[in-house]
């Protein structure tokens, strides 16, 4: 079955994600021909599907794929309409770039983060390259991270603490103690 998912006001910078499966992506319209690059990760959970399409392309992926994510470089708005989901095509009867790849193992180091004298929620975001978030509290912190968002929800990180997760998805600290500092690097 294959639905239709209008994405509207597309800008650099910014990203839709429809909560959609499926192992066939159509860019059917756009406000203009840009193209729009499209990550999801495969079915599998080890893979990761890259493609960059222009309006009439279509991909297709044996394996299917989850966790859409569209972006554009374009510093405009860009109206496009995607059509989604299960279909018997053939993968040669189609066009467009599609690259299956197993993750590499690349690292990425996070800036550090340090407690703000109002403690708020800081962010890492959604990765759907990230294998494994790895966490480490300076062991000189007087206070708490924690890892959830909210004092007294999620983990609890002292100083000197580390923890893994292995997620794709964003994860949220909450610091009790101004001045307090944590790092992150994501596996890719």
């Amino acid at each position: 079955m294959i639905k239709d998912y209008p994405i509207v006001g597309l800008i650099s910078g910014s990203s839709q994600r429809p909560t959609v499966k499926g192992n066939v992506i159509t860019y059917k319209s756009a406000s203009a021909d840009l193209p729009v690059k499209v990550r999801a990760l495969g079915e599998q959970e080890n893979t990761v599907i890259n493609v960059e399409l222009l309006p009439g392309e279509r991909v297709f992926s044996d394996e299917g794929f989850e966790r859409i994510i569209f972006e554009t470089e374009s510093t405009s708005a860009v109206d496009c309409v995607f059509a989604i989901g299960t279909d018997p095509l053939e993968s040669d009867r189609v066009n467009g770039k599609l690259e299956i790849a197993p993750a590499s193992g690349d690292i990425n180091a996070l800036d550090q983060f340090e407690v703000a004298a109002t403690p708020a929620v800081q962010t890492i975001p959604e990765n759907l390259s990230r294998k494994t978030l790895e966490i480490l509290t300076d062991v000189s912190n007087a206070g708490v991270i924690w890892v959830g968002g909210a004092a007294g929800k999620g983990i609890p990180l002292i100083g000197g603490a580390a923890m893994q997760i292995n997620s794709t998805s964003q994860v949220d600290f909450l610091g009790t103690n101004a001045g307090d500092k944590f790092y992150a690097l994501e596996v890719e």
